[in-house]
């Protein structure tokens, strides 16, 4: 009993669509006056389990179309991702330049001034935590499918390898991935283009029984939570920006003072005046948190897809075959 209870609470729907819409759902509710707001009384634990199922199901519907909108806006931030890096591409062949994250780092002798050398050291830091973020971005904006097949291309084809990547391949994990694909469905997975290892994605998770209990299915959750979680994040940021500032804009045919509610919303009244302009701030800094969140959580899902189908079909030698 215990492991189906946790089973059902770190399911994909509940923990990727209900909180996420349940969360939108009470911020929609903090857009309207306190006075029309009525807290239900709890008077046992079953009226409380059933305010919580309720709005959990309201969540639910609400966290479909958050998880809908996540995806829509992946897309389009994506594609234009790619525009952008393609004209950057464009511009660096037509200049004849090809600029590394390494070329701007410093190159110090050790026995240079300590305190040069710890500036210097700094300033490396930085360059490697921007190309952390770059690549957690990408993370963030393709999706696990694309990621998978890319990551799987990247370790065995050295031609198509990313410079993130590194020289060399990610060791033992997908070599015996790459044979237990062999083993189960008699094809080399490393002979597979991007675009056909895509679509072998419902092959290798439905082989993957769901009593497994797989780490992939709990980062594939967490990453779905983190998804949605920016986007709610991002409305929230958004209708909240434009309330707290909103009013006070009015520059040319840009008017934004029909804004300015005949009242306060709730959200706002629940908080001191002064902190009223941090709101907003502190929305869109959950909104990164997230963000990055999702991308780092898609990868470790890559990650345990691959080790979990690789262990649960370990590959059978002429030594433990009893055939």
């Amino acid at each position: 009993m215990p492991n189906g209870i946790l089973q059902i609470f770190g399911s994909y729907d509940l923990f990727g669509k209900s909180l996420p819409g349940a969360l939108l759902t009470l911020g929609i509710i903090s857009l309207f006056p306190l006075e029309l707001i009525s807290t239900p009384e709890v008077t046992s634990v079953l009226n409380l389990a059933l305010l919580v199922v309720l709005l959990l199901f309201v969540g639910l519907m609400i966290g479909q179309g958050v998880h809908t909108l996540a995806d829509n806006i992946e897309k389009a931030m994506l594609w234009f991702a790619i525009r952008t890096r393609n004209i950057a591409n464009l511009l660096r062949s037509i200049l004849n330049i090809s600029p590394r994250a390494d070329d701007f780092k410093f190159d110090i002798d050790p026995d240079a001034n300590l305190l040069l050398r710890f500036l210097a050291q700094g300033w490396d830091h930085l360059i490697e935590w921007i190309r952390r973020r770059f690549w957690g971005t990408f993370d963030s904006l393709v999706g696990h499918r694309y990621l998978l097949a890319k990551s799987i291309e990247w370790n065995f084809n050295p031609e198509a390898r990313d410079k993130r990547w590194g020289m060399g391949e990610k060791g033992e994990i997908y070599d015996l991935f790459a044979e237990s694909y062999t083993q189960q469905f008699d094809a080399d997975i490393r002979q597979r283009t991007p675009s056909e290892i895509r679509t072998q994605y419902p092959l290798i998770t439905g082989s993957l029984s769901n009593d497994d209990g797989g780490e992939f299915r709990t980062f594939q959750s967490t990453y779905s939570f983190c998804r949605s979680m920016w986007v709610v994040f991002l409305v929230l940021t958004i209708i909240y920006t434009a309330l707290v500032f909103g009013p006070n804009i009015h520059v040319g045919p840009i008017d934004l003072t029909l804004l300015d509610l005949p009242y306060e919303p709730s959200g706002l009244e629940l908080i001191p005046d002064v902190f009223h302009e941090y709101l907003p701030i502190s929305l869109l800094v959950g909104t990164g948190v997230f963000f990055d969140a999702s991308g780092t959580y898609k990868r470790h899902f890559v990650e345990y897809l691959i080790s979990d189908f690789a262990v649960s079909f370990p590959v059978r030698t002429t030594e433990n075959d009893p055939n």
